[in-house]
Protein backbone atom coordinates (compact mmCIF):
# COMPACT_ATOMS: atom_id res chain seq x y z
CA UNK A 1 0.00 0.00 0.00
CA UNK A 2 2.82 2.38 0.93
CA UNK A 3 4.62 1.67 -2.37
CA UNK A 4 1.43 2.35 -4.31
CA UNK A 5 0.98 5.67 -2.52
CA UNK A 6 4.55 6.72 -3.34
CA UNK A 7 4.09 5.80 -7.00
CA UNK A 8 0.84 7.76 -7.13
CA UNK A 9 2.52 10.83 -5.61
CA UNK A 10 5.37 10.68 -8.13
CA UNK A 11 2.94 10.38 -11.02
CA UNK A 12 0.82 13.22 -9.67
CA UNK A 13 3.88 15.49 -9.33
CA UNK A 14 5.02 14.58 -12.83
CA UNK A 15 1.64 15.43 -14.37
CA UNK A 16 1.27 18.62 -12.32
CA UNK A 17 4.75 19.83 -13.30
CA UNK A 18 3.73 19.75 -16.98
CA UNK A 19 1.17 22.43 -16.14
CA UNK A 20 3.58 24.44 -14.01
CA UNK A 21 2.01 23.26 -10.76
CA UNK A 22 4.06 22.12 -7.80
CA UNK A 23 2.51 19.50 -5.52
CA UNK A 24 3.77 19.50 -1.95
CA UNK A 25 3.02 17.09 0.89
CA UNK A 26 2.01 18.32 4.34
CA UNK A 27 5.43 17.34 5.61
CA UNK A 28 7.12 19.25 2.82
CA UNK A 29 4.99 22.31 3.57
CA UNK A 30 5.84 22.11 7.27
CA UNK A 31 9.53 21.87 6.45
CA UNK A 32 9.27 24.89 4.16
CA UNK A 33 7.46 26.93 6.83
CA UNK A 34 10.03 25.91 9.43
CA UNK A 35 12.87 26.99 7.15
CA UNK A 36 11.12 30.33 6.54
CA UNK A 37 10.70 31.00 10.26
CA UNK A 38 14.30 29.94 10.94
CA UNK A 39 15.57 32.38 8.31
CA UNK A 40 13.57 35.23 9.92
CA UNK A 41 14.92 34.35 13.36
CA UNK A 42 18.50 34.25 12.09
CA UNK A 43 18.13 37.63 10.34
CA UNK A 44 16.72 39.19 13.50
CA UNK A 45 19.51 37.73 15.65
CA UNK A 46 22.12 39.08 13.25
CA UNK A 47 20.56 42.56 13.19
CA UNK A 48 20.23 42.82 16.98
CA UNK A 49 23.75 41.48 17.53
CA UNK A 50 25.23 44.04 15.13
CA UNK A 51 23.31 46.79 16.93
CA UNK A 52 24.11 45.41 20.37
CA UNK A 53 20.45 45.11 21.31
CA UNK A 54 19.16 42.47 23.71
CA UNK A 55 15.76 41.01 22.86
CA UNK A 56 13.63 39.27 25.46
CA UNK A 57 12.52 35.77 24.53
CA UNK A 58 9.12 35.73 22.83
CA UNK A 59 7.54 32.82 21.00
CA UNK A 60 5.12 35.00 19.03
CA UNK A 61 7.66 37.45 17.58
CA UNK A 62 8.90 35.43 14.61
CA UNK A 63 5.43 34.16 13.54
CA UNK A 64 4.14 37.76 13.69
CA UNK A 65 7.05 38.92 11.54
CA UNK A 66 6.20 36.16 9.05
CA UNK A 67 2.60 37.44 8.84
CA UNK A 68 3.45 41.08 8.14
CA UNK A 69 1.57 42.77 5.32
CA UNK A 70 2.66 46.04 3.77
CA UNK A 71 5.97 46.00 5.61
CA UNK A 72 8.39 43.22 4.70
CA UNK A 73 10.41 41.14 7.14
CA UNK A 74 13.49 43.35 6.83
CA UNK A 75 11.58 46.45 7.87
CA UNK A 76 9.75 44.47 10.55
CA UNK A 77 13.06 43.35 12.04
CA UNK A 78 14.23 46.98 12.17
CA UNK A 79 10.96 47.91 13.90
CA UNK A 80 11.50 45.19 16.53
CA UNK A 81 15.17 46.13 17.05
CA UNK A 82 14.44 49.86 17.19
CA UNK A 83 11.59 49.43 19.63
CA UNK A 84 13.67 47.18 21.89
CA UNK A 85 16.36 49.85 22.06
CA UNK A 86 13.94 52.49 23.44
CA UNK A 87 11.69 50.50 25.76
CA UNK A 88 13.61 51.83 28.75
CA UNK A 89 12.91 55.42 27.69
CA UNK A 90 9.84 57.40 28.82
CA UNK A 91 6.85 57.63 26.52
CA UNK A 92 4.29 55.62 24.62
CA UNK A 93 4.38 54.05 21.15
CA UNK A 94 2.47 55.36 18.11
CA UNK A 95 1.57 53.95 14.72
CA UNK A 96 0.26 56.39 12.13
CA UNK A 97 -1.53 54.35 9.46
CA UNK A 98 -2.70 50.92 10.62
CA UNK A 99 -3.79 49.13 7.43
CA UNK A 100 -4.42 45.46 8.14
CA UNK A 101 -3.17 45.74 11.72
CA UNK A 102 -0.30 43.30 11.18
CA UNK A 103 2.36 45.84 12.18
CA UNK A 104 0.15 47.08 15.02
CA UNK A 105 0.01 43.54 16.40
CA UNK A 106 3.79 43.22 16.18
CA UNK A 107 4.21 46.51 18.08
CA UNK A 108 1.63 45.52 20.70
CA UNK A 109 3.37 42.22 21.30
CA UNK A 110 6.77 43.88 21.71
CA UNK A 111 5.60 46.35 24.39
CA UNK A 112 3.63 43.76 26.34
CA UNK A 113 4.36 44.26 30.04
CA UNK A 114 6.44 47.41 29.44
CA UNK A 115 3.84 49.75 30.93
CA UNK A 116 3.34 51.60 27.65
CA UNK A 117 0.23 52.33 25.61
CA UNK A 118 0.06 51.74 21.85
CA UNK A 119 -1.66 54.63 20.05
CA UNK A 120 -3.07 53.68 16.64
CA UNK A 121 -4.23 56.27 14.09
CA UNK A 122 -6.22 55.41 10.97
CA UNK A 123 -9.34 56.40 9.04
CA UNK A 124 -10.22 52.73 8.35
CA UNK A 125 -11.63 54.14 5.11
CA UNK A 126 -8.63 53.94 2.82
CA UNK A 127 -6.17 56.56 1.62
CA UNK A 128 -7.11 60.25 1.74
CA UNK A 129 -6.85 62.56 -1.26
CA UNK A 130 -3.23 63.19 -2.30
CA UNK A 131 -1.80 66.68 -2.68
CA UNK A 132 0.41 68.13 -5.41
CA UNK A 133 3.49 67.01 -3.43
CA UNK A 134 2.48 63.39 -4.04
CA UNK A 135 3.86 62.27 -7.36
CA UNK A 136 3.34 58.65 -8.32
CA UNK A 137 6.61 56.67 -8.14
CA UNK A 138 5.38 53.08 -8.04
CA UNK A 139 1.94 52.38 -9.52
CA UNK A 140 1.21 49.43 -7.26
CA UNK A 141 -2.27 48.63 -8.59
CA UNK A 142 -1.71 49.92 -12.13
CA UNK A 143 -4.27 52.72 -11.70
CA UNK A 144 -2.43 55.26 -13.80
CA UNK A 145 -2.56 58.25 -11.44
CA UNK A 146 -2.01 59.21 -7.82
CA UNK A 147 -5.55 60.56 -7.43
CA UNK A 148 -6.97 57.16 -8.34
CA UNK A 149 -5.61 55.76 -5.06
CA UNK A 150 -7.97 57.82 -2.92
CA UNK A 151 -10.02 55.38 -0.85
CA UNK A 152 -7.79 52.42 -1.73
CA UNK A 153 -6.03 50.19 0.83
CA UNK A 154 -9.05 50.26 3.10
CA UNK A 155 -9.26 47.80 5.99
CA UNK A 156 -12.01 47.57 8.60
CA UNK A 157 -11.26 48.22 12.26
CA UNK A 158 -12.58 44.76 13.10
CA UNK A 159 -9.60 43.22 11.28
CA UNK A 160 -7.21 45.05 13.60
CA UNK A 161 -9.22 44.08 16.68
CA UNK A 162 -9.24 40.44 15.63
CA UNK A 163 -5.45 40.39 15.30
CA UNK A 164 -5.00 41.98 18.72
CA UNK A 165 -7.38 39.50 20.33
CA UNK A 166 -5.50 36.61 18.73
CA UNK A 167 -2.40 37.49 20.76
CA UNK A 168 -4.40 38.33 23.92
CA UNK A 169 -3.80 42.08 23.89
CA UNK A 170 -6.47 43.81 25.92
CA UNK A 171 -8.09 47.19 25.16
CA UNK A 172 -6.37 48.73 28.20
CA UNK A 173 -3.02 48.51 26.36
CA UNK A 174 -4.20 50.07 23.09
CA UNK A 175 -5.85 53.36 22.18
CA UNK A 176 -7.40 53.54 18.71
CA UNK A 177 -7.88 57.03 17.29
CA UNK A 178 -10.19 56.82 14.31
CA UNK A 179 -10.54 59.52 11.66
CA UNK A 180 -8.52 61.84 9.45
CA UNK A 181 -5.35 62.81 11.27
CA UNK A 182 -5.79 66.56 10.84
CA UNK A 183 -9.13 66.25 12.64
CA UNK A 184 -8.02 63.93 15.45
CA UNK A 185 -4.96 66.01 16.33
CA UNK A 186 -7.18 69.07 16.55
CA UNK A 187 -8.82 67.27 19.47
CA UNK A 188 -5.36 66.74 21.03
CA UNK A 189 -5.66 62.96 20.91
CA UNK A 190 -1.94 62.35 21.33
CA UNK A 191 0.23 60.88 24.09
CA UNK A 192 2.13 63.29 26.32
CA UNK A 193 5.44 61.56 25.60
CA UNK A 194 6.57 59.28 22.76
CA UNK A 195 9.59 56.95 22.62
CA UNK A 196 8.81 55.27 19.28
CA UNK A 197 6.65 56.14 16.27
CA UNK A 198 5.99 54.24 13.06
CA UNK A 199 4.64 56.48 10.30
CA UNK A 200 2.86 54.73 7.42
CA UNK A 201 0.54 57.46 6.14
CA UNK A 202 1.73 57.16 2.50
CA UNK A 203 1.07 60.78 1.49
CA UNK A 204 2.90 64.06 2.10
CA UNK A 205 0.37 66.04 4.14
CA UNK A 206 -0.46 63.46 6.85
CA UNK A 207 3.21 62.39 7.13
CA UNK A 208 4.26 66.01 7.57
CA UNK A 209 1.54 66.51 10.22
CA UNK A 210 2.54 63.34 12.10
CA UNK A 211 6.23 64.31 12.18
CA UNK A 212 5.45 67.84 13.37
CA UNK A 213 3.14 66.61 16.14
CA UNK A 214 5.45 63.83 17.34
CA UNK A 215 8.59 65.98 17.55
CA UNK A 216 7.78 67.98 20.72
CA UNK A 217 6.71 64.74 22.42
CA UNK A 218 9.64 62.57 21.29
CA UNK A 219 12.14 61.84 24.04
CA UNK A 220 15.92 62.10 23.51
CA UNK A 221 17.01 58.80 21.97
CA UNK A 222 13.49 58.18 20.65
CA UNK A 223 12.95 56.71 17.18
CA UNK A 224 10.67 57.51 14.25
CA UNK A 225 10.48 55.06 11.34
CA UNK A 226 8.85 56.35 8.15
CA UNK A 227 7.60 53.74 5.69
CA UNK A 228 7.61 54.10 1.88
CA UNK A 229 10.54 56.53 1.81
CA UNK A 230 11.18 56.91 -1.92
CA UNK A 231 8.44 54.41 -2.79
CA UNK A 232 4.83 54.66 -4.02
CA UNK A 233 4.43 58.43 -3.50
CA UNK A 234 7.17 61.04 -3.58
CA UNK A 235 5.37 62.71 -0.69
CA UNK A 236 7.02 60.61 2.02
CA UNK A 237 10.56 61.49 0.95
CA UNK A 238 9.62 65.15 0.48
CA UNK A 239 8.01 65.39 3.93
CA UNK A 240 11.00 63.73 5.62
CA UNK A 241 13.48 65.92 3.75
CA UNK A 242 11.70 69.12 4.77
CA UNK A 243 11.42 67.91 8.36
CA UNK A 244 15.14 67.16 8.63
CA UNK A 245 16.13 70.47 7.07
CA UNK A 246 13.88 72.33 9.50
CA UNK A 247 15.45 70.47 12.43
CA UNK A 248 19.02 70.17 11.20
CA UNK A 249 21.32 68.19 13.48
CA UNK A 250 18.51 66.97 15.71
CA UNK A 251 18.37 63.41 14.26
CA UNK A 252 20.65 60.60 13.26
CA UNK A 253 19.31 59.28 9.95
CA UNK A 254 19.55 55.78 8.50
CA UNK A 255 18.03 54.60 5.22
CA UNK A 256 18.78 50.84 4.98
CA UNK A 257 19.54 50.16 1.31
CA UNK A 258 19.93 46.42 1.87
CA UNK A 259 16.21 45.84 2.57
CA UNK A 260 13.61 45.31 -0.14
CA UNK A 261 11.31 47.76 1.65
CA UNK A 262 12.01 51.48 1.47
CA UNK A 263 12.00 53.24 4.85
CA UNK A 264 13.89 55.82 6.88
CA UNK A 265 14.92 55.61 10.53
CA UNK A 266 15.29 58.82 12.54
CA UNK A 267 16.77 58.74 16.05
CA UNK A 268 16.63 61.91 18.10
CA UNK A 269 20.01 63.13 19.36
Amino acid sequence: MRDATLIFRRQLKRVASKFGIEVMTRRGLRNLEHAHLSAIEEYLKLLTRLRQIDLHEDGQRVPLLAKLQGANIGEGAHIVAGLASVLNLPGDVCEFGVGTGATSTLLANEIRGAGKTLWLYDTFAGLPAPTEEDELIDDLDQLGSMSAYQGRMSHAEIELLGRLRAISIGPENVRIVKGLFDQTIAENKLPTNVCFAYVDFDFYAPIQAALDKVLPRLCVGGIIIIDDYGFFSSGAQKAVGEFLRAHRGMFEVEIPDYCSDKFAILRRN
